[in-house]
């Protein structure tokens, strides 16, 4: 199995309501995106001060079903729309798992 593991820290002035919205649209992904086997998101709980604020962990059978995903339409809108206006940073990291 080949993971995508990303986490958003976003803009201090980014509300509950849109922190929603980011992840339901992150949510809906495999449902536009066969390659996509699992997927999960959410927003993070505030236990440990410096975390990120959203999580997405999303795996695929191989790296090859990750570039589609990377580059499928669904997930650019997705991105470009409902993430990145309110975005501050991002971590990913890409691997398979034995």
């Amino acid at each position: 199995m080949f993971h995508h593991v990303v986490t958003f820290k976003l803009k201090p002035e980014t509300d509950d309501v849109t922190r929603r919205n980011i992840v339901d649209s992150i949510r809906r992904l495999p449902d536009a995106i066969p390659e996509i086997r699992s997927l999960a998101c959410g927003c993070d709980h505030g236990l440990a001060d410096g975390n990120y604020d959203v999580a997405v962990s999303v795996s695929f059978d191989t790296h090859a079903d990750y570039l589609i995903y990377a580059t499928h339409p669904a997930h650019v809108e997705t991105v470009s729309t409902h993430v990145r206006p309110w975005l501050a940073q991002r971590v990913a990291v890409q691997f398979y798992d034995s």
